[in-house]
């Protein structure tokens, strides 16, 4: 947080990086917004003072959006007042290779 006296009557700066997959990512939105989007419009129209960062990868599994996170997150919540992650996957854990699943759920629960 950065506690500057001057934006005391301000509301914070919150910044918001959302990870995972497709759904994350918005694919087969036709307004290109996705949940993320409609997510940032909504808290936006209410006065937040929110930036939002999409971070959804088409095809990932959980174990791959996990190793993102400490590499991505930490630039974007640089001088924010308030950072917040939002993790969405598991659709890709579920998916078939070579007859089994790509993540176990163990490996999902553990990722993060």
């Amino acid at each position: 947080m950065t506690g500057d006296p001057a934006r005391a009557g301000e509301r914070p700066d919150i910044r918001a990086c959302f990870f995972g997959d497709s759904f994350v990512a918005g694919v087969g939105d036709s307004s290109g917004l996705g949940w993320v989007g409609r997510v940032t419009a909504a808290a936006r129209a209410a006065g937040h003072r929110l930036t939002s960062y999409n971070l959804g990868v088409r095809g990932q599994a959980s174990t791959q959006v996990a190793s993102r996170i400490a590499v991505e997150a930490p630039a974007r919540w640089a001088e924010a007042d308030d950072s917040r992650l939002v993790v969405s996957f598991g659709v890709n854990d579920t998916t078939r290779v070579a007859g089994l699943p790509r993540a176990s759920s163990e490996e999902g629960l553990q990722a993060i």
